[in-house]
C-alpha cells in the first residue's frame, strides 16, 4: 500500500477524530459534522476543538488540538480560509497525519483564493498531512460506522463507493439511497483535489475489499495520465462508472466557480474514459443506478436477456429499453415455450418476456418459472417486474365496514417476501443478474425484502434495463471484448 492509499485508509479507518471548530451551536457547520459523527454510531474518540467553549454536545472541548491528552488519527477542520494554515501547523505538533478540510474560499474564488490554497498546500506539505479537500463535505465508511457529513447515513454497509467533487452528490441523496437499498461502502468528496485526488480514492477503493464498484462525479481531470494509469488498474478489477459534467461551456463554468476544475472537452474525455475502461453515463440517476447493480450483483456472462412479469406494459417497456441498448431478448426455442406453457395459465405468454398476467400463483411467478428458464442455458440475466406487497389493498379495504380480514394481507406480504427469497436464491445459485422494477417502494413489504436480499428495484423499467445494459458492456470489455 503506497502513502496515499495509506492515508485514505486512515482517513476512512480512524480511531480518534479531533472535529476543529465544533461548538453548541448548531448554525456551525463543524458542530452539524460532529453530530452526524455521533450520530452514526461512531466508535471511536472524539475531540471538539473550539478556543472558547470547555464543552461541545456533551464532550469536553479543548483549545487547541495540542492541548488533546491522546492521540488524534485524523483532524476535520471546518474554520476560516485565513486560519487553516496554523491548524495544519498544530497537526504536525500533534502528530496527526491525515485530515479533512472542510474549508471553502480557495481557487474557486479567484486568484487570490488559489494563492490560500498554495500556502494551505505547503503548510501541509510542511507538517507531514495529507489530506481530502479543500471545499469539501466529507467522507463516509459505513463499515466503520464512520459519518463526516452533513446528512446522516441511515442505510446499511453496502458494497458502492462514492467519489466526488460534489459533496452535494454525497450527502443529499442518502435519503434517495435508503429509499432505492443502495448502500454505501464509503464515500469521499474530493472538493478541490489540492492533495489527494479523485484518481487517488478510485485506486484506493479498488483494493477496498469492502468495495464492488465506484461510482464518479468529475467536473474536471487535472491530470489525463494520472487518471488513466490509477484507474485503468481498477478496472481491470471493478467497474468504475463516472458522470462528467464540464464538456459544455455552461458545465466549465459552474466547474471552476463551484470547485476550481479545468474542464476538458467531451471527446478528450470520451478517449480517456475508453483508455482507462471506465463507464460512462450522462445523468446523475444513471450514475446511482448502474453503480448499485454493480455493487449488488454478478456480471453476466454474455447478454441474452429474459423478462419476466406479471404485466404486459411494464414488460413491454423492458424489453423494448433492453434491445434499445444493445441487449438481446431471444425468442425461447421450442423446447423451452413447451416446457413454460405445460405449468401457466392458458393466457400467459412465454415468448420472452414471460408475461404471467392475471396468474396469482406467486410459487409459478417467482420460482417454477424462472427456474425453467434458468435451466435451459438459453439465457445470461433476468429482468423482472411484479414484486409489491399489500400496501395498495390495506389502504383499499381499511375504511370498508364488511371489508376482508386484513390480517391476510400481512399474510400475503409474508408469502409474497418467502417467494421473492426462493427467486433470489435460485438466480444466486446460477450466478445469474437479476435487476427488477416496481411502483411501489420501500414502503411495501416484498420490495423492501427484494432490496435487502440485494435484488436492485427501479422505480421505471428502463431504468433497470439501463443498467443491465451497463453491466453487460463492462463485462464484455473486461473479456477484452469492445464495449
Amino acid at each position: 500500500m503506497n502513502d496515499t492509499s495509506q492515508a485514505l485508509s486512515r482517513i476512512l479507518n480512524p480511531r480518534s477524530i479531533a472535529v476543529v471548530g465544533a461548538s453548541n451551536s448548531f448554525a456551525n457547520p463543524a458542530t452539524n459534522l460532529m453530530a452526524s459523527i455521533i450520530s452514526g454510531g461512531y466508535q471511536g474518540k472524539i475531540y471538539p476543538i473550539h478556543p472558547r467553549e470547555k464543552t461541545a454536545l456533551g464532550l469536553a472541548a479543548y483549545p487547541a488540538l495540542t492541548d488533546v491528552p491522546g492521540e488524534i488519527d485524523l483532524a476535520v477542520i471546518v474554520v476560516q480560509s485565513r486560519l487553516v494554515p496554523g491548524i495544519l501547523e498544530q497537526c504536525g505538533a500533534k502528530g496527526i497525519g491525515q485530515a479533512v478540510v472542510i474549508t471553502a474560499g480557495y481557487r474557486e474564488m479567484g486568484t487570490e483564493g488559489a494563492a490560500l490554497e498554495k500556502e494551505l498546500l505547503a503548510a501541509a506539505r510542511a507538517n507531514g498531512v495529507r489530506f481530502i479537500g479543500p471545499n469539501c463535505i466529507g467522507v463516509i465508511n459505513s463499515h466503520a460506522k464512520l459519518d463526516v457529513s452533513m446528512f446522516l447515513y441511515e442505510g446499511t454497509a453496502g458494497a458502492m463507493a462514492l467519489v466526488s467533487q460534489s459533496g452535494s452528490y454525497i450527502t443529499q441523496p442518502l435519503p434517495y439511497f435508503k429509499r432505492l437499498g443502495m448502500n454505501l461502502s464509503s464515500a469521499v468528496s474530493a472538493g478541490n483535489q489540492a492533495d489527494i485526488d479523485i484518481a487517488d480514492c478510485i485506486a484506493y477503493f479498488g483494493e477496498d475489499p469492502t468495495t464492488r464498484s465506484v461510482a464518479v462525479y468529475i467536473e474536471g481531470i487535472a491530470d489525463g495520465p494520472k487518471f488513466i494509469e490509477k484507474v485503468k488498474k481498477t478496472t481491470v478489477k471493478k467497474p468504475v462508472v463516472a458522470l462528467y459534467v464540464g464538456g459544455t461551456e455552461a458545465g466549465s463554468r459552474a466547474g471552476r466557480s463551484h470547485t476550481g476544475a479545468i474542464a476538458t472537452p467531451d471527446a478528450i474525455i470520451d478517449g480517456v474514459f475508453a483508455q482507462s475502461g471506465v463507464i460512462r453515463v450522462d445523468t446523475v440517476q444513471s450514475l446511482y443506478d448502474t453503480a448499485h447493480a454493480f455493487a449488488t450483483q454478478p456480471l453476466p456472462r454474455g447478454n441474452r436477456v429474459a423478462v419476466i412479469t406479471n404485466s404486459g406494459g411494464p414488460g413491454t417497456s423492458m424489453a423494448d429499453a433492453a434491445a434499445r441498448r444493445g441487449l438481446l431478448v431471444p425468442e425461447f426455442s421450442e423446447a423451452l415455450r413447451k416446457q413454460l406453457r405445460e405449468i401457466v395459465i392458458p393466457t400467459a405468454q412465454v415468448n420472452n418476456p414471460i408475461d404471467l398476467t392475471m396468474d396469482f400463483d406467486l410459487k409459478r411467478f417467482f420460482v417454477d418459472v424462472p427456474q425453467i428458464i434458468i435451466n435451459s442455458g438459453e439465457i445470461d440475466a433476468v429482468l423482472f417486474y411484479g414484486v409489491f406487497g399489500g400496501t395498495h389493498g390495506k389502504r383499499k379495504f381499511e375504511s370498508l365496514v364488511d371489508g376482508p380480514d386484513l390480517a391476510a394481507l400481512e399474510g400475503y406480504d409474508s408469502y409474497m417476501s418467502q417467494m421473492a427469497e426462493k427467486f433470489v436464491e435460485i438466480l444466486a445459485k446460477a450466478g445469474i443478474p437479476v435487476l427488477s422494477s416496481s411502483f411501489t417502494g420501500i414502503e411495501d413489504v416484498p420490495v423492501a425484502r427484494m432490496m435487502e436480499l440485494g435484488v436492485p428495484v427501479y422505480p421505471t423499467p428502463e431504468r433497470a434495463a439501463t443498467a443491465l445494459a451497463a453491466m453487460a458492456r463492462y463485462a464484455r470489455w473486461q473479456k477484452g471484448g469492445i464495449s
